[in-house]
């Protein structure tokens, strides 16, 4: 039974352990990972419909929900094909309201890991681009217009560019780290940028969390979301401690606990 009271789940070992392999990793190949990873930050910030951004960030074998698509990929379920036209309306009239000016291309993509995710913000050049996987559609309703909100969320409130920008001024402090004193400080600066990292994924999530509830106007999506999730982690085989009692992942570092998360949105349902 999963548990959703008010009361704080204690911490054990096995919620600290994933922070301390994640620091070991960061000393060793942190700044490769980094270097690597601005040049497609930028593109997916200000260039998220671009050639090159599609290539960096969505799986092969996505395909463009639009009208044509939609006729194809639904001749035979008329259901889904209802609910992919409401989500199409859904998405335009949503930008609008978190103040959103560019238009929104979906992209599905049944091979993608995630429900859904962003890219773009409101610095963007040309469309943002929404990647959903094609068992979103068959998410209760609710669920699957609080996943757009959240994530038009991360748009509406430039994260993609803060994240760019970050790296590259931890990026810039290594060099100028490694010029003036020793290249052997890079390994400590990826280490200590670490809480940085976590802190900040931790109150994009969260406040794109209560943006969707806010543009909503309603907490009921996001809390049946959140138990979606908490059972798809306790139904899992060999879980081990990866997963606490309550349904949490430890080995997730950028998001608030699934148990925290649906405490703050009874608290604003």
């Amino acid at each position: 039974m999963i548990n959703n009271s008010n009361t704080t789940p204690s911490t054990t070992i096995f919620d600290i352990i994933p922070y301390g392999v994640d620091c070991a990793q960061r000393g060793i190949l942190g700044v490769f990972k980094r270097v690597i990873g601005v040049p497609t930050l930028f593109f997916q910030a200000f260039f998220p419909d671009s050639a090159v951004a599609k290539r960096l960030s969505y799986p092969e074998g996505y395909v463009l929900l639009d009208d044509h698509e939609i006729d194809v990929e639904c001749k035979d379920n008329p259901e889904l094909q209802s609910t992919m036209r409401r989500t199409q309306t859904f998405v335009n009239g949503l930008r609008f309201k978190l103040g959103i000016q560019q238009e929104v291309a979906i992209y599905i993509n049944p091979t993608h890991g995630q429900a859904g995710s962003c890219i773009g913000s409101r610095a963007s050049s040309n469309k943002i681009g929404m990647i959903l996987n094609g068992f979103a559609f068959y998410f209760p309703q609710e669920e699957l217009e609080f996943l757009i909100a959240h994530e038009l969320s991360h748009a509406a409130h430039n994260d993609g560019l803060k994240v760019w920008a970050y790296n590259l001024a931890i990026i810039i402090a290594e060099m100028a780290t490694a010029y003036c004193l020793t290249p052997y400080a890079i390994p400590l600066i990826e280490i200590a940028s670490a809480p940085l990292d976590w802190t900040f994924c931790y109150f994009a999530e969260k406040n794109a969390d209560l943006s969707a509830i806010k543009v909503l106007r309603t907490a009921e999506g996001a809390i049946s979301f959140f138990q979606r999730g908490q059972k798809g982690n306790l139904n899992k085989e060999n879980r081990g401690d990866r997963f606490s009692p309550e349904g949490d992942d430890r080995h997730d570092l950028f998001h608030p606990r699934l148990s925290e998360r649906i405490r703050y949105c009874i608290v604003k349902s």
